[in-house]
């Protein structure tokens, strides 16, 4: 796949006032490193963007900043109204699905 077709984390949410709060981390402190994405607020039926991806499937791919990244997870704390994507990367173009 071409990393330009993957939907960009920045233009996925129509929104960004609603009351859920999505974050983006990474699985360790060392990869975050100067790649830090700032929360965004969304509405709950924003989150559903997050599964695009063929048959509904979630995205395994974003690009961050024009950059492709990996999703590893989806956490949803519907109590917290918070919604975590847990990503790795920036990848190689080889490595984009």
């Amino acid at each position: 796949m071409d990393p330009r077709d993957l939907p960009e984390y920045h233009l996925l949410f129509e929104s960004e006032d609603g009351d859920v709060t999505l974050n983006v981390t990474f699985p360790s402190p060392s990869q975050a490193k100067g790649a830090p994405f700032p929360s965004k607020q969304i509405r709950w039926k924003d989150v559903l963007r997050l599964f695009g991806g063929p048959d509904g499937m979630p995205y395994e791919n974003m690009n961050f900043d024009e950059c492709p990244f990996a999703v590893n997870k989806i956490e949803i704390e519907p109590a917290k109204r918070l919604v975590t994507l847990v990503i790795s990367g920036p990848m190689r173009l080889s490595e984009v699905r």
